[in-house]
C-alpha cells in the first residue's frame, strides 16, 4: 500500500526491499511531502487513493518493532531507537521508509 501511496502521487522509480528484518520502501519522489510526518502517528486522508483513502505508514508503525523516515538526507526515527538499512541513507531517494518486522 506505501508503494502505491507513491506511484499514486506521482513517482515513477519505487523500490521494494526486504533484508535483514526490515522492510523498505524507497521513491524519486517525496510522496509524504503534502501530508507531513503525521502519516506516522494517525490516519491521515489520502485524496489520491479515492474518497476513502488513507495513508498507509500507520499500520506498519502498529505492528513493527521500529520505524524509520529518510527525505531530503534527513532521517527519522518514527519507533524505537534503529535507523535500520537507513542509515547512511543515498541521496538519489527523495523519500524512503522502512520497518523492522523480523521477530526477536
Amino acid at each position: 500500500m506505501i508503494a502505491t501511496e507513491a506511484v499514486l502521487c506521482g513517482a515513477s522509480d519505487v523500490r521494494i526491499t526486504n533484508s535483514d528484518g526490515w522492510i523498505s520502501v524507497s521513491a524519486d519522489l517525496d510522496w509524504l511531502a503534502d501530508f507531513g510526518e503525521a502519516v506516522f502517528s494517525q490516519m491521515v486522508p489520502f485524496p489520491p487513493g479515492g474518497p476513502n483513502g488513507i495513508t498507509a505508514e500507520i499500520f506498519p508503525v502498529i505492528f513493527a518493532r521500529a520505524g524509520v523516515t529518510s527525505a531530503s538526507g534527513d532521517t527519522t526515527v518514527v519507533k524505537g531507537e534503529s535507523q535500520g538499512p537507513l542509515v547512511g541513507e543515498r541521496a538519489e531517494w527523495a523519500r524512503s521508509v522502512a520497518f523492522e518486522v523480523a521477530p526477536e
